[in-house]
């Protein structure tokens, strides 16, 4: 994928480009691509949402929620370091968004841990720091290597599936073993999650179609391709926080000595 220079002379001209160059044509200003940065706000706006609903939920069951407030500025990190990306057009800053989509891409990686009685509450935070340390590094050494490091993200999204197929595999199975009304406190509604791959598939595609200039108005800074890959992906991110918000007790170990998340509602 070839990353054209920008102007010399222009802000961020000296510094180092980005492995891939979108649709939408640079500036010669501090905000390079507009359209694909200002769309940034969508994270930031719905990462503000999540903060707002655990600071409800924390009120209204007298409880901690500190999983649902990282969640909340997990998503506003991603808005403000893509947001830093796409302003600047560099190889850094570029690293920087993947460090924002690995600290909430830890987030259902390190809570599906817990749901396979892996990691505990407690061990969570620091198993979600030492993931997104090792991915950042990774990231690094693979842009020296001129590797494509958006493969990265595709093996994350590809591991959560993976994670949440087997997980309900394992509750159908468990389900054949036990009565009906039993069964039903075994599953969590999966109707967010599901919106949410409907939402991350949507925006997949507007990245693609723009990437590949199948969809491609250069001089359109108001609407892309991949602008709406933000947009529909920040939604995504909401339906994720609202499956586990509206499903688990996140603050709470199914078993106590070995983790697991318990069902809202359910005594496990």
């Amino acid at each position: 994928m070839t990353s054209p220079p920008l102007q010399e002379g222009c802000p961020w001209a000296g510094w180092a480009r980005p492995n891939v160059k979108w649709c939408e044509n640079n500036l010669c200003a501090w905000i390079t691509t507009p359209a694909n940065t200002w769309s940034n706000l969508a994270y930031i706006v719905l990462g503000l949402y999540m903060l707002l609903d655990a600071k409800s939920r924390t009120n209204k069951h007298k409880t901690s929620n500190t999983t649902l407030f990282y969640i909340g500025w997990a998503s506003i990190v991603v808005g403000l370091c893509s947001f830093a990306y796409h302003a600047s057009y560099t190889a850094f800053f570029q690293w920087g968004d993947f460090v924002g989509m690995y600290i909430f891409g830890s987030v259902p990686a390190v809570l599906n841990l817990r749901r396979f009685h892996i990691v505990t509450h407690r061990q969570q935070l620091r198993v979600a720091v030492l993931l997104v340390l090792f991915l950042s590094l990774l990231t690094a050494l693979l842009q020296q290597i001129k590797f494509p490091i958006q493969l990265v993200i595709v093996a994350i999204i590809g591991t959560t599936l993976a994670q949440e197929t087997f997980l309900f595999l394992r509750e159908r199975t468990a389900a054949q073993h036990s009565n009906k009304k039993a069964s039903a406190s075994l599953a969590p509604n999966r109707a967010k999650f599901v919106q949410g791959i409907v939402f991350l598939f949507l925006g997949g595609t507007c990245s693609f179609l723009d990437v590949t200039n199948r969809w491609c108005d250069p001089d359109n800074h108001v609407i892309q391709g991949h602008a709406l890959w933000h947009v529909l992906t920040a939604w995504a991110l909401l339906c994720l926080y609202k499956f586990y918000a509206s499903n688990f007790d996140l603050e709470k170990d199914a078993v106590p000595s070995r983790g697991g998340l318990q069902l809202l509602g359910s005594v496990v």
